[in-house]
Parts: structure tokens; C-alpha cells; sequence
């Protein structure tokens, strides 16, 4: 009887256990979805903001950093970055738009904008990073963001750019320029930058390097 009743226990104390376990398993859940939902939120928020464009209290109009080292060390406390490793532009400008734009997201976004290359242009139109900035710069784009936007934005039907995604298609393996269109130009630039041998071989080499780098 002693037996039975102390099974019963732990059984009623298990189904306790459990129920109290899925409890905090829902509101986790559930916390986990409203931050996501907030995060999305907050990122849609900022994708909308043209940051080349906005003026800046700690950046000049060419977005050299103008800030005293007794704010930008605030700024370093706050948002927990680790001052060791804040060695390069790149490193400073997170700091520094993560503090102004107060948020994760909105310094990623406007740094990817702000620092965006050439080079990156280069991958996406199957050219060396000199003949990217070169048509850029004929078309009236001094920003490689800029001519980013421009290239992708279905809307604008220029004859030049038109002229520089057939010459694009035309570099593509027989077997793939037949199936692929340049209309929607976003799909068909994600596609030559995913398959662009100039970037493919560069990142073949950086993970090389990094790896001779561990031994």
C-alpha cells in the first residue's frame, strides 16, 4: 500500500514537473515571437531610411567620424562593444551609428549601405572592381550603393544599364543564359553574384588563408 501510494506521488509530482516545464516552454515560445516580431519590425523600420542621404551628428557628409573619444567611449560602454577589437573604420562606424540610430539593425543597415564597394559591384556585374566604379561613374554614380539600387529597380529601363545586363547575360555558360532572363534585375543580379567565378575564386582564397592562418 506504502509502494503504491509513494508511485502515485512521484507520478502526481512528474505530471506537475511536466506541466510547469510545458508552462515555461509556451512563454518562452511566445517571447521568442514577439521579439522576432519587434526585431522585424525594427528592421523593416530602417531598410525604409535612405542613409546615404541622412544627416549625421557624429559623421561628416563623406562619412568621416567626427566624435570626441569621451562620447564615442560612452558609446562603446552602452551598446558593450569590446574596444580591443575596434581597430578599423568599419569597427568605429558600428559604434558610432549603433549609437546614434540607438539600435543593432539600424548601424548594420546603414553600414553595409555607407561602406558598400565597388569590388561587391564588380561581383554582381562579372567585372573587376576599376571598369565597376568606371560604369558608375559614367552613369552619374559616385556612391556603389547608389549604382546598386539603380541596377537592381526594375523601373528604371535605361538604355546604358540595359547595354551592361545583356553583355552580363551574354558572359553566362550557354547552358544557363537560355533559361535565365534579366527581368526581375534583383533576381537575375542575386544570380550572377552568387555564380560569379571572380568572387567564387577570391572567397575559395580567403578561406585558404584563414585556414593556413589556424596552423
Amino acid at each position: 500500500m506504502i509502494i503504491k501510494k509513494t508511485k502515485l506521488l512521484i507520478f502526481i509530482m512528474a505530471l506537475q514537473v511536466f506541466a510547469v516545464s510545458f508552462s515555461q516552454t509556451k512563454k518562452n515560445r511566445a517571447d521568442l515571437l514577439k521579439a522576432r516580431a519587434k526585431s522585424k519590425k525594427e528592421i523593416d523600420s530602417f531598410v525604409k531610411i535612405d542613409f546615404l542621404k541622412k544627416k549625421y551628428q557624429y559623421l561628416d557628409s563623406n562619412f568621416k567620424i567626427k566624435i570626441d573619444s569621451t562620447t564615442f567611449n560612452k558609446a562603446v560602454k552602452k551598446y558593450n562593444y569590446y574596444p580591443k577589437r575596434i581597430k578599423t573604420y568599419r569597427d568605429s562606424l558600428s559604434v558610432i551609428l549603433t549609437y546614434e540610430l540607438k539600435s543593432f539593425h539600424g548601424s548594420r543597415i546603414a553600414g553595409s549601405r555607407i561602406t558598400y564597394q565597388w569590388k561587391k559591384i564588380g561581383y554582381y556585374i562579372w567585372e573587376n572592381e576599376l571598369t565597376a566604379k568606371k560604369l558608375g561613374n559614367e552613369l552619374g554614380f559616385t556612391k556603389p550603393y547608389r549604382f546598386y539600387e539603380f541596377l537592381i529597380d526594375d523601373a528604371k529601363r535605361d538604355a546604358k544599364k540595359r547595354a551592361i545586363l545583356t553583355t552580363l547575360k551574354n558572359k553566362l555558360p550557354l547552358a544557363v543564359k537560355d533559361t535565365i532572363d534579366i527581368f526581375p534585375n534583383k533576381r537575375f543580379l542575386k544570380f550572377t553574384f552568387k555564380t560569379s567565378p571572380q568572387r567564387i575564386q577570391d572567397f575559395k582564397n580567403y578561406r585558404k588563408a584563414k585556414n593556413k592562418h589556424k596552423h
